[in-house]
């Protein structure tokens, strides 16, 4: 029987701690992580490497001074940047210290905007990089005119606008940023999933998707996330032409596009979509934003279907996707439980065979009445056993806020 390998089983017990002591925006709590476990990094090469990998397989720079030593440590210490996979790439503005230790006042931060050199380097120093999450404009500028090969390596790009910087003008760290300036991204040759949150798309000033010419892309994931910014069905269309082969896409605040938009949108992604997530944090059972019944019907790849929040109403249930294999509503986008029972019993169920998972969130009415009272225990077994007797897996969580995705 041959003997276990020593080195496996102690990166495997570093990984598990590391996993342990992180923090929810994904960066490590160094107080937490045992101070003489660390020490065994400095006189151990057999805890070094896995050590080193952890702290730089995902790292998290605040502001540009930082970001400028940094580019400096890895472009000389190659046996370190090797490690890295990820980067969290955030404004000065933003950041919760200054490089000496001092806390930034955010309304006196004058923008460092990153030149695209120094980018350059820092994405050629680490040849295994290839997710970044930029906060803040201070980057996006270097980013944005990127032409060199390793920018063309990155698969997963997170965007971030600002939320120090009150407005775009000479004291916002996107001063150096120019309209249009989506259109290189977007191109880039490995790109899988770009998310986007609070940028401008579709306006006169600062539009990000200015310029993209259709079938540009190859992204198959895209979020986009404009709660507070404007978002125009042009631009968004403009967005969705450049990916023709979008596979999944996530849509926050669908309070800004009118009845129809949605639906005209969708259209364009239709023959490559299989997974769709649309979150609608405006209506409410009180007071419904108007929804088009047959928005999704013409999905015909569709196998994943997230609402959360969006008004639905009965006609919704027999225009759903013919592929569709999971279907998830999430608070204001609950049916009462009769409805759903209805729509389960009927003898030519579209979906049977093919849907597999039914998962609601939040409370189930008694009946279609505003505010009406949770559905019994009887009414959701029935619900339960409809399910069982399709092939469904059926799933129901009363808190909207657990594990909501």
């Amino acid at each position: 029987m041959p003997f276990f390998d020593f080195d496996d089983v102690v990166e495997n017990i570093v990984d598990e701690v590391f996993l342990d002591k992180e923090r929810e925006d994904g960066t490590y709590d160094s107080e937490r992580l045992p101070k003489n476990f660390l020490k065994l990094a400095l006189v151990s090469h057999t805890f070094l490497n896995p050590v080193r990998r952890n702290l730089y397989r995902d790292v998290r720079i605040e502001g540009s001074e930082r970001f400028l030593l940094l580019t400096g440590q890895l472009r000389f210490s190659p046996h370190l940047a090797k490690f890295v996979h990820k980067a969290n790439l955030v404004s000065s503005c933003s950041q919760a210290t200054h490089i000496d230790g001092t806390r930034d006042d955010p309304t006196e931060s004058m923008p460092r905007t990153v030149s695209i050199t120094a980018f350059r380097w820092f994405l050629d120093a680490c040849p295994q990089l290839t997710a970044l999450n930029i906060f803040g404009g201070e980057f996006l500028h270097a980013l944005a005119l990127q032409t060199s090969d390793s920018a063309k390596r990155l698969t997963d790009i997170t965007l971030i606008a600002c939320n120090q910087c009150e407005s775009y003008g000479p004291a916002s760290c996107m001063d150096a940023v120019e309209g249009g300036w989506l259109k290189n991204i977007v191109a880039f040759p490995r790109l899988k999933k770009l998310d986007l949150f609070e940028y401008p798309i579709g306006t006169e000033r600062m539009d990000a998707v200015r310029g993209i010419p259709g079938c540009s892309s190859p992204c198959a994931g895209l979020c986009v996330s404009n709660m507070n910014t404007p978002l125009t069905p042009n631009g968004l269309k403009v967005l969705l032409r450049s990916m023709p082969h979008l596979a999944e896409l996530v849509l926050d605040g669908r309070h800004l596009l009118a009845p129809k938009q949605t639906r005209e949108c969708l259209k364009i992604v239709a023959g490559s979509l299989t997974l769709l997530t649309i979150s609608d944090y405006y209506s409410s059972e009180e007071r419904a934003d108007q929804w088009e019944n047959d928005t999704v019907q013409e999905l015909r790849q569709l196998k994943t279907l997230s609402l959360n929040g969006v008004p639905v109403t009965p006609p919704f249930f027999n225009m759903l996707p013919p592929r569709l294999e999971h279907l998830r509503l999430c608070g204001a986008s609950l049916v009462s439980a009769p409805i759903i029972a209805a729509w389960l019993r009927l003898e030519s169920f579209p979906l049977r065979g093919v849907l597999k998972k039914l998962e609601m969130i939040g409370e189930v009415r008694a009946n279609a009445a505003k505010l009406a009272p949770a559905a019994s225990e009887q009414q959701l077994a029935e619900i339960a056993q409809l399910c069982r007797a399709l092939g469904i897996e059926w799933i129901h969580r009363r808190n909207v806020y657990a594990d909501f995705s």
